[in-house]
């Protein structure tokens, strides 16, 4: 019981205990008083006992009322004597009977406070995906158990046929990814052929060889984004420098760089660690790499720079192209979507894809315009807490 509660209900049992009592020493004053007066009638009937009486009295007429009322044995007399005492009974029996009460319905609220808990936390262990028993109790809260028991059981079977699903989707996939890149792979090899017979019309064949290259890629990234999407895509996250990572990710374009006289700026300290899937990480920074290289002119600069603190590890990319327009800032990150100066070969799924990635890994990715000038991408690692570095670790 708090202690405001217990003052409240210490001054209502002082009022209605001591208003009870007043009433109750006032009504035993008078029942006194009137036993008191019918005990001098009874002795009136005594001659000897008149004779003294009425000699006590100077030989007044006086009854035996107005004789007790001359001796100081009035109602006030009676009502004095035993008011304080009725009165600290009735508050002691008004303040213990509310104590009972007050008690009760405590231990009520409580016997409520748990089982809406054990409901909460059968929830929870659900969500969770931990084994958990729901206990069947009869109270008031029975019909609301019954509901939520009926809808975790069905949410439990869609989620086994989600599962289900999912998997034949992966399954699916897999075997898309093999009947496509049979026939690229084919492709790729007749056209190393052709352009050994045929040396003349090697401009076309590097070009065919360019567009294979691009459709290869396509299809890698949709089967990816596919994967996503269905969940089938495992990653396995491990403790990972970041340094090394974003060398990774920028070995695919260092031809790219070097040919357009690009220069890239590393500042990125060394003993930055985050738990990720390094190959997939590494594919994601990739097309940002790839998006700033694409837009930034010949002899320009691309900027890599990373700070971290006990919530998240933070890297910045920059180039010194011309930025976004302000329009496009809400929809770099969708799905073919394109900017209205794209020059390059992409087709709009990079940053899409680039973003899916770093999501699955509770990362996130923003881009914004720097202030001197270029496209700015930011993409924070949050650093996870020891239950989830166990569980990723299974």
């Amino acid at each position: 019981m708090k202690r405001k509660d217990f003052l409240y209900l210490t001054i209502l049992s002082l009022v209605a205990g001591g208003a009870l009592g007043i009433l109750c020493a006032a009504a035993v004053a008078d029942g006194l008083f009137q036993e008191q007066a019918r005990l001098v009638s009874a002795l009136r009937q005594t001659d000897s006992v008149y004779a003294a009486l009425h000699q006590m009295t100077e030989g007044t007429a006086e009854t035996g009322v107005q004789l007790l009322t001359h001796a100081g044995y009035t109602r006030r007399f009676y009502f004095a004597q035993c008011v304080w005492g009725i009165c600290a009974c009735c508050v002691t029996v008004f303040f213990l009977f509310s104590l009972a009460i007050v008690w009760y319905q405590s231990r009520q609220e409580r016997e409520r406070m748990e089982r809406i808990g054990g409901l909460t936390d059968y929830l929870t262990a659900v969500l969770e995906n931990k084994e958990c028993l729901l206990s069947r109790q009869e109270d008031g809260f029975s019909k609301l158990e019954d509901e939520i028991y009926k809808t975790v059981s069905e949410l439990q079977l869609t989620r086994e046929q989600a599962i289900g699903e999912r998997q034949t989707l992966a399954d699916n996939l897999a075997d898309i990814a093999h009947q496509l890149k049979t026939p690229l792979t084919s492709m790729r090899l007749l056209t190393e052929l052709l352009s050994r017979q045929d040396p003349e019309d090697a401009a076309c064949l590097e070009r065919l060889c360019a567009q294979t290259d691009r459709l290869e890629a396509l299809v890698s990234a949709l089967l990816t984004l596919s994967r996503l999407d269905a969940g089938a895509l495992t990653l396995r996250r491990q403790p990972t420098d970041l340094y090394e990572l974003v060398l990774r990710a920028m070995e695919p374009i260092e031809a790219q760089l070097h040919a357009a006289g690009i220069e890239r700026k590393l500042e990125v300290p060394p003993e930055i660690q985050m738990l990720v899937d390094p190959m997939w990480t590494a594919e994601a920074l990739t097309n940002v790499f790839k998006n700033c290289a694409e837009h930034t002119p010949v002899g320009g600069t691309i900027t890599v720079c990373a700070r971290n603190n006990p919530i998240f590890a933070e890297l910045v990319i920059t180039d010194s192209g011309c930025g976004f327009a302000k329009e496009e800032l809400p929809h770099l990150f969708e799905r073919f979507y394109r900017g209205r100066n794209e020059q390059g070969s992409g087709i709009g799924i990079g940053l899409s894809l680039t973003r899916a990635i770093l999501h699955a890994q509770d990362a996130e990715i923003r881009a914004d315009c720097a202030p001197e000038g270029g496209a700015r991408f930011t993409i924070k690692f949050y650093h996870a807490n020891e239950e989830k570095q166990a569980v990723w670790a299974q």
